[in-house]
C-alpha cells in the first residue's frame, strides 16, 4: 500500500516537473531567439 501511495505521488511530481521543464524551454527558446543564438 505504502509503496503504491509513493509511486503514484513520484508520478505525479514527474508529470508537474515535465509540465514546468515544458513552459520553461518554451520561455528559454524566445528568450534564445530574441536573443538571436
Amino acid at each position: 500500500m505504502l509503496e503504491f501511495a509513493s509511486t503514484s505521488a513520484l508520478s505525479k511530481n514527474e508529470k508537474l516537473a515535465y509540465d514546468y521543464f515544458k513552459i520553461k524551454s518554451k520561455r528559454l527558446k524566445k528568450k534564445m531567439r530574441r536573443l538571436n543564438f
